[in-house]
Protein backbone atom coordinates (compact mmCIF):
# COMPACT_ATOMS: atom_id res chain seq x y z
CA UNK A 1 0.00 0.00 0.00
CA UNK A 2 1.32 3.42 -0.95
CA UNK A 3 1.76 6.15 1.67
CA UNK A 4 -0.65 8.49 -0.11
CA UNK A 5 -3.39 5.84 -0.03
CA UNK A 6 -3.19 5.29 3.73
CA UNK A 7 -3.18 9.06 4.39
CA UNK A 8 -6.23 9.43 2.12
CA UNK A 9 -8.02 6.68 4.02
CA UNK A 10 -7.14 8.33 7.35
CA UNK A 11 -8.45 11.70 6.16
CA UNK A 12 -11.65 10.09 4.84
CA UNK A 13 -12.22 8.32 8.16
CA UNK A 14 -11.54 11.55 10.07
CA UNK A 15 -13.96 13.52 7.90
CA UNK A 16 -16.56 10.77 8.35
CA UNK A 17 -16.13 10.94 12.13
CA UNK A 18 -16.32 14.76 11.99
CA UNK A 19 -19.61 14.60 10.07
CA UNK A 20 -20.97 11.93 12.42
CA UNK A 21 -20.25 14.01 15.55
CA UNK A 22 -21.03 17.36 13.82
CA UNK A 23 -17.51 18.67 14.55
CA UNK A 24 -15.21 18.93 11.48
CA UNK A 25 -12.27 20.25 13.55
CA UNK A 26 -12.32 17.23 15.86
CA UNK A 27 -12.70 14.98 12.81
CA UNK A 28 -9.60 16.47 11.18
CA UNK A 29 -7.66 16.13 14.46
CA UNK A 30 -8.72 12.48 14.59
CA UNK A 31 -7.62 12.05 10.96
CA UNK A 32 -4.19 13.47 11.87
CA UNK A 33 -3.83 11.01 14.75
CA UNK A 34 -4.92 8.09 12.54
CA UNK A 35 -2.46 9.16 9.80
CA UNK A 36 0.40 9.31 12.32
CA UNK A 37 -0.51 5.86 13.68
CA UNK A 38 -0.68 4.39 10.16
CA UNK A 39 2.74 5.86 9.30
CA UNK A 40 4.25 4.49 12.53
CA UNK A 41 2.74 1.02 11.98
CA UNK A 42 3.95 1.08 8.37
CA UNK A 43 7.50 1.80 9.55
CA UNK A 44 7.32 -0.96 12.19
CA UNK A 45 6.15 -3.58 9.66
CA UNK A 46 9.19 -3.11 7.39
Amino acid sequence: MRKGTSIGVAVAVGVGIGVAIKDPVAGMATAGVIAILLILFGRLRK
